[in-house]
């Protein structure tokens, strides 16, 4: 099949195998609210959309995949294919561009105007524990998800390179975390950047221990004033990317509300704090510092 995507309009021409459909294939119900589509998920990341139908007419269905970004309207087209009577299968395949957002998922049949889509049931399995080819050019992640008017949108991501942050670790007064980089190598002198958001502070440096494609790395909170810290991983040192740390191989679209962790109470450079690491809305590590009252002051 072919794909595009454009900064207006993109579209996918029909084929032999685009399934017959009309909107006499819709319900009052799914007319009214949507039909309900099935997601699943395949190893290499793509993902395949599966809905019923209650009847078939001369036409054709398309699933349209919407960039919910500003004023520009981007758009991917992909086909239905016909694959049993009454149930219909489109496929979004990994190597598809869509651009890092939320797209929202709709039905076009023949000429009407696009149905939202309802979600259904996901198999996202084959997301868990997802190793990205070495040869991809770039890593790209698509999680389906419920948006909070409950229809069908999916969350992509499209990186190069990427640091993948694993398990986290608490300790007294700073973070440990696991993590894999993608589409880059280390070189001597490899570090961790905290750079406090909105404001031109120096970065601080965190020690990083590298073994092959994985890295550990530490973050003393001593060292962080009150602010959002975002965590970028320098491979190459000052003279390399910066690699901003992220969770995004797994099936879970939103992290923040999900992955919580404790905050912990430092006192360093700067007074005590309150420090605890967190997801962005974007799935991005960040730690998150609060100033608190000089106990010793305040008696």
């Amino acid at each position: 099949m072919s794909t595009s995507s454009t900064s207006s309009t993109s579209s996918t021409s029909s084929t032999s195998s685009t399934s017959s459909t009309s909107t006499s294939a819709l319900t009052e119900s799914e007319r009214s609210t949507g039909p309900r589509a099935h997601c699943v998920a395949d190893a290499d990341g793509g993902l395949g959309f599966e809905l019923g139908l209650s009847g078939a007419a001369g036409g054709q269905a398309v699933l349209l995949l919407q960039l919910r970004r500003g004023r520009t309207t981007q758009e991917v087209r992909l086909p239905f294919a016909e694959t049993s009577p009454g149930r219909l299968r489109a496929e979004l395949p990994v190597g598809t561009e869509l651009r890092e957002g939320r797209w929202d998922a709709y039905l076009v049949l023949d000429e009407d105007a696009p149905v939202r889509m309802l979600p259904g049931m996901n198999d996202l399995r084959a997301l868990l524990g997802r190793v990205p080819g070495k040869g991809e050019e770039r890593l790209r992640v698509r999680i389906p998800y419920p948006t909070k008017d409950g229809h069908l949108a999916v969350r992509a991501w499209q990186r190069s390179p990427h640091a993948e942050a694993g398990e986290l670790y608490i300790g007294e007064d700073r973070l440990t975390f696991k993590g894999r980089l993608f589409g880059a190598g280390f070189d001597d002198g490899a570090y961790l950047e905290a750079d406090l958001r909105g404001s031109d502070e120096p970065s601080r440096r965190a020690e990083v221990v590298v073994d092959g494609d994985e890295f550990t790395a530490t973050v003393p909170y001593q060292a962080l004033k009150a602010g959002l810290w975002d965590l970028r991983l320098r491979p190459s040192g000052a003279r390399g990317p910066r690699v901003r740390v992220g969770r995004l191989l797994d099936d879970v679209a939103d992290k923040k509300p999900v992955f919580t962790y404790p905050a912990l109470r430092v006192t360093g450079e700067y007074g005590p704090v309150d420090a605890e690491p967190y997801y962005t809305v974007d799935n991005d590590l960040s730690v998150k510092v609060t100033a608190l009252a000089d106990e010793s002051e305040a008696g």
